[in-house]
């Protein structure tokens, strides 16, 4: 009996350490398991780190638009002759007043010498008779001539008065005709192609000479979204110191063409 109840608690007692063996076994393999998933997993990444600042931000929109001058001027002689010298670059930038074309001047120069003989000889005749109609007034006054006489001799005055002035007035006139053989600019811009060159015949009013464009100030029209032109009206309308710069990409052609342009609109 004693011998049984000897066994029974040998055998516990192996139950019991070999229960603590188990559990160390276990143990071990576990922190083993521990420190090869800690030894195998990656370092932390690297990441960039940059530092939050505030400052002022420009709002921009960029469309596609087109830039019309102000001003368009197509220039046709005002007399007709033959071009004698194209005095521009095709596409340069000009003054007002500047000499684009120049016309014969000859033929007019002519005209106005005739002019000056027509109205040297008109004032002659004025002069000849204003001496007849004062003689006449004397006569008239010691009767000895006829009422008749004197008023023809007063209305040769008149006449002769009138002379005069066609003559002054088409002088005048060929001294304008000479003027318009120098066509000059009138307003400051870049000029266009020259349709009509050296030793060609211009009509007047009808012959294209060439185009002049302003280009200061000039216009310039695109078409924006409605979201976009919604913001910038508010933004203006607003009330604050805000502004909207337009500002132009791309190469000024040589001629009067312009555009298309790339505008970028910055508030």
């Amino acid at each position: 009996m004693a011998s049984l109840k000897q066994r029974a608690r040998s055998t516990r007692c192996w139950a019991i350490i070999l229960t603590l063996l188990v559990a160390a076994l276990l143990i071990g393999c576990e922190a083993k398991s521990q420190e090869e998933a800690t030894s195998s997993a990656p370092p932390p990444p690297e990441v960039d780190v940059v530092e939050i600042i505030t400052q002022p931000v420009v709002l921009s929109e960029s469309f596609t638009g087109r830039v019309e001058a102000a001003q368009t001027v197509d220039l046709r002689p005002r007399v007709s002759g033959y071009i004698q010298e194209v005095a521009f670059e095709e596409g340069e930038l000009v003054e007002q007043g500047d000499l684009l074309f120049l016309i014969d001047q000859r033929p007019y120069q002519a005209r106005i010498g005739a002019a000056q003989a027509e109205l040297a000889q008109a004032r002659s005749q004025l002069a000849l008779a204003g001496s007849e109609a004062e003689r006449a007034r004397v006569l008239l006054g010691r009767q000895a001539i006829s009422q008749e006489v004197h008023d023809q001799r007063q209305s040769a005055l008149s006449n002769a008065r009138a002379m005069v002035d066609a003559a002054e007035a088409a002088l005048d006139t060929a001294e304008l005709d000479l003027e318009y053989t120098r066509i000059t600019a009138p307003v400051s811009g870049r000029t266009g192609r020259a349709m009509v060159t050296r030793g060609n015949l211009a009509n007047a009013d009808q012959s294209l000479l060439t185009t002049l464009v302003t280009i200061d100030p000039i216009h310039v029209y695109f078409e924006a979204d409605e979201q976009a032109a919604f913001a910038s009206h508010t933004m203006l309308n607003s009330g604050e110191s805000n502004s909207l710069k337009i500002e132009l990409g791309g190469v000024m052609p040589r001629d009067s063409s312009l555009g298309p342009w790339i505008l970028s609109i910055t508030a």
